[in-house]
């Protein structure tokens, strides 16, 4: 499965490229000393914060991966009030991460 994703990601610089220089050169950017660099953040709040959640969403996953769902083991079965609050934690947390539309690739062709 991982070579046939990273086959199908590599065919996507090609596919996405305007020319095969183009693709070349963008692979070889990826694959530079730049890899290695800490990367800055325009938004430190919103960094800090999507990355505590994203600890936060693997630990909840790590917990209930015997579960038929994650969150079954700790919120579903719990009381009312707390599973009702963590579902509008979850929407409200998509409402505050949501980004900007922007047009589906293949329309661009």
């Amino acid at each position: 499965m991982l070579a046939t994703f990273t086959l199908t990601v590599f065919a996507w610089i090609f596919f996405r490229a305007e020319n095969l220089g183009h693709s070349l050169n963008y692979i070889s950017t990826l694959f530079s000393y730049s890899l290695f660099k800490f990367p800055s953040f325009n938004d430190m709040p919103k960094a800090l914060i999507t990355l505590f959640l994203i600890l936060f969403f693997i630990i909840i996953e790590w917990n209930g991966r015997f579960e038929k769902y994650a969150i079954e083991k700790r919120f579903l079965k719990n009381n009312f009030i707390i599973r009702y609050t963590f579902y509008l934690l979850i929407i409200f947390m998509i409402y505050y991460f949501k980004g900007t539309s922007s047009e589906f690739i293949y329309f661009q062709f």
